[in-house]
């Protein structure tokens, strides 16, 4: 809520609360004159007034200023996810095996460092960190997005871009994920 509309809310209640021979004619002199502090809380607005020991208190609560939006489907239509680009699908396939490599390249022991790897491909040590982060999503996750079932396109358009070039296949045959044992070896 703006200011104007918490003093308009102000001077309607000083209005009501105290009596007309008291009142000046122009709203900030009534201010002035009448309101000694205005407190906005999460529920209620506490109004003390001058030479008074009770605070006018209204009820009151912010409002958002963005609308919450989003797309009303018609009654008896079910919501159908659009599948993913090929192009995206492939960019995102392409990270998640990135990172799965340089996560096993990190606890073999083959790559000692983040920043070894970062120096090695010619891009940023916080770009690799972000790509390794793909090395852990679910399996459920890496199977949707390789059936094209997964929101997670739109994500793809703002991956690192410092991934190995290298041919990955899209076919139903892709088998399941391997996983590392990471208390059996250290990270460097």
């Amino acid at each position: 809520m703006s200011a104007p509309e918490i003093e308009a809310l102000v001077i309607t209640a000083l209005r009501g609360a105290l009596p007309a021979s008291r009142q000046p004619t122009s709203d900030a002199e009534l201010v002035a004159t009448s309101v000694t502090t205005v407190t906005v809380q999460p529920d209620r607005l506490a109004i003390e007034l001058t030479g008074q020991d009770e605070p006018i208190e209204l009820p009151w609560s912010h409002t958002r200023n963005t609308r919450r939006r989003e797309i009303i489907l018609p009654p008896g239509s079910a919501p159908t996810l659009r599948p993913m680009k090929v192009e995206h699908r492939a960019r995102i396939l392409t990270a998640i095996a990135t990172g799965r490599s340089w996560l096993d390249e990190l606890v073999a022991g083959r790559a000692g460092t983040t920043e070894a790897i970062a120096d090695r491909e010619g891009c940023s040590e916080r770009s690799v960190r972000m790509t390794l982060s793909l090395a852990h999503l679910s399996p459920a996750i890496v199977r949707a997005i390789v059936d094209g079932r997964s929101r997670a396109a739109s994500a793809s358009e703002t991956l690192p871009t410092c991934q190995r070039p290298g041919p990955i296949s899209t076919a139903p045959s892709v088998s399941e994920p391997t996983f590392v044992d990471l208390e059996a070896r250290q990270l460097c």
